[in-house]
């Protein structure tokens, strides 16, 4: 018990920080959370769609370089 008394203003200052932290955090989330949504949808589709083509191209220089297959 000794410890927490020793330690509020601490644990104080830590409670209010995450406090405001996660009131800005919603605050953010209120006003860019649709774009961030549609962002990270497009993202996905494009990153998806880069990754399918790597893919192939080191496929193809797979198939160029393997004459045992």
């Amino acid at each position: 018990m000794s410890d927490l008394l020793a330690t509020q203003n601490v644990l104080f200052m830590s409670l209010g920080t995450a406090f405001l932290i996660g009131f800005v955090f919603l605050l953010v989330l209120r006003c860019f959370g649709g774009p961030m949504i549609w962002a990270a949808i497009i993202l996905l589709i494009l990153g998806t769609g880069y990754g399918g083509y790597m893919l192939f191209e080191i496929s193809k220089t797979m198939l160029e370089t393997d004459k045992y297959f």
